[in-house]
């Protein structure tokens, strides 16, 4: 996440902008301990889009995770 940060995007601001490129999420669940991360998590909306270059780095940075155990 740092490496596709810059001065326009905070590394949590990149996640959250990732985990909403899926198409099957409409929203992220952040954890916030303090009001600083819930600012910079309210401030998302105004940084930009991962480009398709980024998304894709990104997911090919992650190994797959299949569930496997339904209950």
């Amino acid at each position: 996440m740092h490496s596709l940060s810059s001065s326009n995007r905070t590394p949590s601001q990149t996640a959250i902008r990732f985990a909403l490129s899926h198409t099957a999420l409409t929203s992220a669940v952040v954890g916030l301990r303090t009001t600083d991360p819930l600012e910079d998590s309210v401030k998302t909306e105004d940084t930009p889009s991962l480009t398709n270059e980024e998304i894709s780095y990104l997911n090919h940075s992650i190994d797959i995770n299949f569930y496997e155990q339904h209950r």
